[in-house]
């Protein structure tokens, strides 16, 4: 009888009276008929988050009571779940990550007992370091990673991340602030000589070229891509160059990006758009159709000091100071929209995208890890110290290339 009551309350409030009188004949009569009636009430179970090792932060909780094969919608990790050496990269119904995976959104039919959905933990860590001095970016080409550091850059062959090996270097008459390599070619945008300078690719790295830019503005961000390098300019300009015939290039478009403060920090290309992040404004972006008159169509007002730009997908990703990351919703380029921002614990420069996750250049508090998954509710998964101030990230394979300041530092992720 007992049971019956409790089966009363849980059920639908009009139907008490019904249940209570099946209840009292019920007690003279056999069992099977209410058995069979309320068979389901048996299989009400419930969804536990287990922290499974965490450092902090604190699994969600699902207070649903669920019937045996009703749709469970997975949380995301909104207590913040953090684990030192590791990435929060969702969900497992066992401990050591061997059943089933879900991710924050995803769906499941629930069956007759209670399901534990544990942490799932990706290793991250550092595999091998080199030092020297003023390393801030880093260019990527096949097992050979070029990098920027004061007034040189340094080329590593890195077919063996543990052990990365030194394959020469070069030094300038200036800072080299921006690098990037494309088609044999090493591009360097020299900071206060306002130019773009161009090397081999093999030692001893001969000077191929080099070309001023307008006004001879300082070149604060760099993209290369097909026969063209895309620049931003101080004094809150964009401009082109021509570089078909490397040895030759030439400098055939520019635009101011508007404004009075601000200068051009960044850029990213995307088909017939160039994005460039303005500091202490927000993202502009430039229709590049035609290449020689370069004309601004859209813009992302929002206050913040942007550092780097990288886009993908319908999204751009700012790495904004110390506001974070910060993501545009660019899918109309005359009308961006800010979506989210997710704050960092130092400054970030740059940042990488790679599936689900943004890797951010986190100054000195070395990478930071984020979940974008919903770009409108982005969350750190975890982290990495470098020991240095973390200014440029690339990514290839499983590997994370960082320039820190004090060298190139490769960390390994399983997650990637």
């Amino acid at each position: 009888m007992n049971r019956i009551f409790q089966l009363i309350n849980y059920n639908n409030k009009k139907l008490a009276p019904i249940l209570f009188a099946f209840a009292v004949l019920s007690t003279s009569c056999n069992h099977t008929i209410y058995d069979k009636l309320f068979q389901n009430s048996s299989s009400i179970n419930t969804v536990t988050y287990n922290a499974n090792g965490s450092t902090s932060g604190e699994p969600p909780v699902d207070l649903t009571d669920y019937i045996s094969g009703q749709t469970v919608v997975v949380l995301a990790n909104t207590g913040s779940l953090l684990r030192t050496g590791y990435i929060f990269t969702g969900w497992n119904t066992a401990s050591d990550g061997s059943g089933s995976t879900y991710t924050s959104g995803q769906t499941f039919g629930i069956g007759m007992s209670p399901v534990t959905l544990y942490a799932k933990w990706s290793v991250i860590s550092l595999i091998s370091s080199q030092i020297f001095t003023n390393a801030r970016n880093i260019a990527l080409s096949g097992n050979i990673a070029y990098v920027a550091g004061g007034s040189s850059f340094y080329v590593y062959d890195v077919s063996n991340p543990v052990v990365p090996l030194l394959s020469g270097s070069k030094t300038l008459p200036d800072q080299v602030d921006e690098i990037s390599v494309s088609g044999g070619y090493v591009y360097v945008g020299v900071y206060s000589s306002s130019s773009l300078q161009i090397f081999n690719t093999f030692s001893p790295y001969a000077s191929v070229s080099s070309c001023n830019a307008i006004g001879n503005n300082w070149i604060y961000g760099l993209n290369v891509s097909g026969n063209y390098a895309y620049v931003a300019l101080g004094n809150r300009y964009f401009g082109i160059y021509d570089i078909s015939t490397p040895a030759i290039p030439l400098f055939i478009g520019n635009c101011g990006i508007g404004g009075t403060i601000g200068n051009s920090f960044d850029l990213d290309v995307s088909g017939i758009y160039a994005y460039v992040g303005q500091d202490n404004v927000g993202l502009k972006i430039i229709d590049i159709t035609t290449i020689t008159a370069p004309v601004v169509i859209g813009t992302c007002t929002i206050n913040i000091y942007v550092n780097g730009v990288t886009v993908s997908g319908n999204y751009a990703y700012l790495a904004a100071g110390t506001s974070g990351l910060v993501i545009i919703d660019i899918s109309n380029p005359v009308s961006p929209v800010l979506i989210s921002t997710c704050d960092t614990p130092g400054s970030a420069i740059e940042v990488e995208i790679v599936g689900d996750y943004a890797f951010v250049a986190d100054s000195a508090s070395g990478l930071q890890v984020i979940d974008i998954s919903d770009p409108a509710n982005p969350r750190i998964a975890g982290s990495y110290s470098t020991g240095g101030n973390a200014d440029g990230v690339k990514i290839s394979g499983q590997y994370i290339y960082v320039a820190d300041g004090v060298g190139l530092k490769i960390i390994y992720c399983s997650a990637l």
